[in-house]
């Protein structure tokens, strides 16, 4: 039997536990703006299941469409896959699992980061999930940024969990809530969740943000380095990449020293091994 997992602390103080074996849990879609908490979030949930299961009980598949949050995961014993990320291949892969020309003797937990389909591709990634829900040793994530109502409309009868953070709009929270966004003024890292309906309204776990990356980067057995997390810069991305993600997505939560560290070093030609030896560390 797996251990049970903590998805987050709700208001009263009290751990708010799961577990997905006896609770007959399959799946969770974890939904918020960029820079909401969802990262964080999984972080700590895989580190916890690694925490608490060997790589013989356990493994884990990453299909990363952004190619930023699971890339830098190489060798490790408790990754069953290269990390995935193109669409061909991540399908290729779910469709064997499906029709069980690939059959692992261990729990399984799948991970898709962000939502790459059009709409007229729905349907056949519903019924992905549909069916991969069947499976009794596998556990899958989606964690998108981009909500779409009528995927969303289509694959809520599936969902086990829905962990609900920061949304971009007024509309989005009357889609996945049905509630109005003043009754649920969330901070980063605050989230909805809807485990088999009922819900829970959770705040972030102390020290969550600052121990989820490095811990996550630990057990799975790599040796990335990280900064400090809320900055999310990793050295092994090309230097374009990690500094137009720190920018656009997390420039107004920095302090403006940082800001300039930041710019300073992606300015520097030896950034890669510059990258790895400097901390960067963030001052809200």
């Amino acid at each position: 039997m797996l251990k049970d997992i903590s998805i987050g602390i709700d208001k009263g103080g009290n751990n708010k536990l799961i577990n997905i074996e006896r609770d007959n849990i399959h799946n969770q879609l974890l939904i918020g703006a960029t820079a909401s908490g969802k990262s964080v979030y999984h972080y700590n949930f895989y580190s916890q299941i690694m925490e608490n299961q060997s790589p013989n009980e356990v493994g884990f598949i990453f299909i990363d469409y952004t190619r930023f949050d699971f890339t830098h995961v190489e060798k490790s014993p408790y990754l069953l896959k290269p990390v995935i990320v193109e669409v061909s291949d991540a399908e290729k892969l779910l469709n064997q699992i499906i029709d069980k020309e690939v059959i692992f003797n261990k729990y399984v937990f799948i991970h898709i980061e962000e939502s790459v389909y059009d709409e007229e591709d729905y349907p056949k990634f519903i019924e992905i999930i549909r069916k991969l829900k069947s499976i009794d040793n596998l556990f899958l994530t989606f964690s998108t940024s981009r909500p779409h109502e009528s995927l969303f409309n289509n694959l809520n009868e599936y969902l086990d969990i829905k962990m609900v953070f920061n949304l971009v709009s007024e509309s989005d929270y009357k889609l996945f809530l049905n509630k109005d966004h003043d009754e649920y003024p969330m901070r980063r890292g605050s989230r909805i969740a809807v485990v088999k309906n009922e819900e829970y309204e959770l705040k972030p776990n102390v020290g969550e943000d600052k121990t989820s990356y490095d811990s996550f980067n630990s057990l799975i057995g790599n040796l990335w380095k990280t900064h400090n997390t809320d900055s999310k810069i990793s050295p092994m991305l090309e230097k374009p990449r990690w500094y137009n993600f720190v920018m656009v997505s997390m420039g107004e939560m920095l302090n403006p020293e940082v800001v300039e560290q930041i710019k300073s070093l992606a300015s520097d030609e030896s950034n890669k091994s510059a990258g790895e030896e400097k901390d960067i560390e963030v001052v809200k």
